[in-house]
């Protein structure tokens, strides 16, 4: 992802990132947070300075649990959760509030890990009750207004 910023971004401009689920965990890596291994150990991971937003969908949070991983994420967050996800459960975004910036966490009902994607991987299925075209375009127009408030 760096790469792809020095690539792409000059270095004087912010950048906004949006991630799902260790995309999520990506984004924050890049914000500021450090993620722990099962060994009880801090991870090294590069830190971006220029990330200036998150928005994260049902975000692989749990790497972030240790006291003090999310002592430098210090930017807005807009994060989503289903409320039916078994891959990332919502109370890895909740901790997410524990960020000294402001973080807008969102559940979303009847939602899945996969919901937020616009095609769903291979024997995938939402539950019933989920309207994906509307939620699809609910999502996108919020992650738009939150991307671009001063």
């Amino acid at each position: 992802m760096l790469r792809a910023l020095e690539e792409a971004a000059p270095p004087d401009v912010p950048v906004a990132v949006v991630g799902h689920s260790i995309g999520g965990w990506a984004a924050l890596c890049l914000a500021g947070a450090t993620p722990w291994g099962r060994d009880g150990k801090p991870i090294d991971v590069p830190h971006e300075p220029r990330v200036s937003r998150l928005v994260l969908y049902a975000p692989a949070a749990g790497w972030f649990a240790a006291p003090g991983a999310l002592d430098a994420m210090t930017i807005p967050a807009l994060v989503y959760a289903g409320e039916q996800d078994t891959v990332t459960p919502i109370t890895q975004a909740l901790h997410l509030k524990n960020a000294p910036g402001l973080v807008d966490v969102r559940l979303v009902p009847n939602a899945g890990h996969f919901s937020f994607m616009n095609v769903l991987p291979p024997g995938m299925s939402d539950s019933p009750e989920f309207h994906r075209g509307a939620f699809l375009a609910d999502l996108a127009e919020a992650t738009l207004r939150f991307l671009i408030e001063v």
